[in-house]
């Protein structure tokens, strides 16, 4: 009678945020990447390009007051949703560092407009502006710089370490 060995189940979740493998850094986190960037996608599709882009254009249209219709916050609002559209799509083509960068960029623009905003509204209780339907968008650029991160960290500490491990030129090499 042969004795059957029984293999380890191989668990995706422990493999996946294993510190002790150390062959294919980048292949460890793997399926965290790409859940990562499924909710990315998610996200940008709903806040980025759905309630990012129709909103304002509703409110430039839609009001009749011209002081919340033409002011410049909603602007850089429909400008900052469509800078986070074209990154989710750059981010999709492999280029984190650059989406990573337009996502800050688009950040900086949520900013703008939520303290914009803040100005604009102070005068009416409890209300400044439709914070809900940007604000998520910084979590957005979260995402997109924690996929930057470990798409390119285990690739810098393993370059680090070969240029540790390199050999030293020796003076006595005649």
């Amino acid at each position: 009678m042969e004795k059957e060995t029984k293999k380890k189940k191989d668990n995706v979740f422990v493999r996946t945020f294993s510190i002790f493998e150390k062959e294919t850094p980048l292949e460890r986190f793997l399926p965290a990447i790409m859940l990562l960037r499924g909710f990315d996608v998610i996200l940008t599709a709903i806040f980025g390009l759905f309630l990012g882009i129709f909103a304002p254009i509703i409110i430039m249209i839609g009001m009749e007051d011209p002081e919340y219709a033409g002011d410049i916050s909603t602007t850089v609002w429909l400008v900052s949703s469509i800078l986070y559209t074209v990154g989710i799509f750059i981010l999709m083509l492999g280029n984190t560092k650059t989406a990573a960068i337009i996502h800050i960029v688009a950040s900086i623009g949520t900013l703008v407009t939520f303290f914009r905003y803040m100005e604009l509204f102070k005068d009416i209780p409890d209300n400044n502006g439709p914070v809900l339907l940007y604000m998520p968008c910084l979590g957005i650029t979260a995402l997109t710089v924690t996929i930057t991160l470990l798409t390119n960290l285990p690739k810098y500490i393993q370059r680090k370490r070969r240029e540790k491990n390199k050999k030293s030129p020796s003076i006595f090499d005649d």
